[in-house]
């Protein structure tokens, strides 16, 4: 059975591995060509080598999982299968175990590539604000490099799987499933992650950051009342007060003009030491969510008629 679940599905096999070569070539390209230490310089290669990854974990597992139970039921040849010794939970963990064995070896090494290239290939600034020079925080920086490439194809495979259990359309399971993955990344980016691991907190008179915090993915900064961290109920984080715009922009004026207003500048970030407590946070929620969602597909196939 399991190497009928391989021939069955190594056109497809082929075609990402394919994609894949495509991608690291590509990559390895724009790296040898890529000046270090520049974050300034613009390449169009390397805007696409970003969008790329940020888009090509998800494209992988979706073009995996979501033919992966639907072509069957949509051609009716799972009826053949089942009609023999094979049991419709052996045939739907074996073809969950291949599709993830199509996934994960050629992500992992795809990761072990972009580790590479994400210290050769400068970001500009136009693609994340002050651009970035090899594994960072930032969103841009975090999500096309570390472990969370593999838990993004893993998570992508899992949702076209059980996509395409239920709907038995591989078409129509790769399409929701882009927009689900889609809408699961954003929330994971926006409401878990900053919370992963506890932020740090930078508190001063004069809004100057301190050497180092460009690398950091600063969650909230402005003005608050003295002896505030977070705004009061109802209140959001203030500007520079306007009664110190017109003051001589040093330091120690802007310091003294905010004691004057009973006001302090504080940022709340993810400092660039959080990186590897946040990757692996991240991963495992969406490997989790992955065998979760595995198993439902199973749960669907094994309830599923004729």
């Amino acid at each position: 059975m399991t190497w009928v679940a391989w021939r069955v599905h190594r056109g497809l096999l082929l075609v990402v591995l394919v994609g894949l070569v495509a991608s690291c070539t590509f990559l390895a390209i724009d790296a040898a060509s890529s000046t270090p230490h520049v974050l300034d310089e613009w390449r169009t290669i390397s805007y696409l080598s970003v969008a790329g990854m940020l888009t090509l974990p998800c494209l992988v597992g979706l073009a995996v999982g979501a033919p992966l139970v639907a072509t069957d039921l949509q051609h009716a040849t799972h009826r053949l299968v089942w009609s023999q010794d094979v049991t419709r939970l052996r045939w739907a963990l074996i073809k969950l175990a291949v599709g993830t064995a199509v996934v994960l070896a050629p992500m992992a090494g795809l990761t072990l590539l972009v580790g590479w290239w994400a210290t050769r290939v400068p970001i500009p600034h136009s693609i994340v604000v002050g651009g970035f020079y090899g594994r960072g925080v930032a969103p841009v920086a975090f999500d096309t490099t570390g472990p969370v490439i593999v838990a993004y194809a893993l998570f992508a495979f899992a949702i076209g799987a059980l996509l395409g259990a239920v709907v038995a359309r591989p078409g129509w399971a790769f399409a929701l499933g882009a927009a689900v993955v889609t809408v699961v990344r954003v929330l994971v980016q926006t409401a878990v992650r900053p919370h992963l691991a506890t932020p740090e907190v930078l508190s001063n008179l004069t809004g100057s950051a301190p050497v180092g915090l460009g690398s950091a993915w600063i969650l909230r900064e402005g003005w608050l009342p003295t002896g505030r961290l977070s705004p009061a109920a109802g209140s959001t984080w203030s500007p520079f007060p306007d009664q110190c715009l017109s003051a001589t922009q040093s330091d120690a004026t802007l310091a003294r003009c905010a004691l004057r207003t009973h006001v302090h500048f504080v940022a709340i970030f993810q400092p660039a030491s959080h990186y590897w407590a946040l990757q692996a946070g991240e991963s495992a929620i969406f490997v989790g969510a992955s065998v979760l969602l595995a198993a439902l597909s199973v749960l669907v196939v094994v309830r599923r008629s004729a």
